[in-house]
């Protein structure tokens, strides 16, 4: 599996983010817009993170929450989970540096 990302800091790839919810959630989506997704979700909740300095633990755990109720919902390889992982580690790195890497 390929957990492409794409970066909200840019309009053109928030347009495509937008663009890939819209068609997954309308049933017209394929698995690359579900790994979009996937993948921006679990970089949004912060499921793979500890909590970043300067947010509330108890804010960040209901983040980290709702991402865990979507990865315990999903049936996956080790491989696709650790694909998954680094996808949202990478958005995670590039959010706290505030470019790209």
């Amino acid at each position: 599996m390929n957990y492409n990302l794409i970066l909200h800091r840019n309009p053109s790839a928030r347009a495509e983010l937008a663009d890939a919810y819209t068609r997954l959630f309308n049933g017209t989506g394929g698995l690359e817009d579900a790994q979009v997704v996937l993948s921006d979700l679990m970089a949004v909740s912060g499921y793979f993170n500890i909590c970043p300095e300067g947010e509330s633990l108890e804010r960040h755990e209901g983040k980290r929450s709702v991402g865990g109720r979507i990865f315990s919902m999903i049936t996956m390889a080790d491989y696709e989970r650790e694909a998954l992982y680094q996808a949202a580690r990478r958005s995670s790195i590039i959010d706290q540096i505030g470019g790209e890497i």
